[in-house]
């Protein structure tokens, strides 16, 4: 019978822990914005992965010149108390404190056109 509880409990324990990281990542995937200004043309890409972890890459062209940069962070949703949402990003660079980037912005989910809003900045997701 102890046997048969020990497994119960630590298969309840399983499940919630997966509840509550599954719970976490209320996004996956990758999502992308474009803006073409005719002689210029940028590109962001979010990439959501698990855990918490969020690769973005700025592609940009002026003039036939491109570059393009990825950085790799975290990120956090946080639930406010009025049904909004805001997204945390913290990016570190482990060479350079100086270049660690956090910030906190407004954030909303689309499920019915598959866009999430960063800010002002729409991102339609592009898997």
């Amino acid at each position: 019978m102890k046997k048969f509880v020990r497994i119960l409990c630590l298969t309840l324990v399983a499940v919630m822990l997966c509840a509550t990281l599954a719970s976490c990542g209320k996004v996956s995937g990758a999502y992308k914005a474009e803006l073409d200004i005719g002689l210029a043309k940028t590109s962001t890409t979010y990439e959501f992965g698990s855990f918490g972890k969020v690769t973005v890459t700025m592609e940009g062209e002026v003039l036939g010149q491109s570059k393009t940069r990825t950085y790799e962070g975290k990120y956090e949703i946080i639930e406010n108390d009025d049904d909004t949402m805001d997204i945390k990003f913290s990016f570190e660079d482990e060479n350079d404190d100086t270049k660690s980037v956090e910030g906190t912005y407004d954030f909303e989910i689309d499920k019915e056109n598959d866009t999430i809003k960063i800010g002002l900045v729409t991102y339609k997701k592009v898997d």
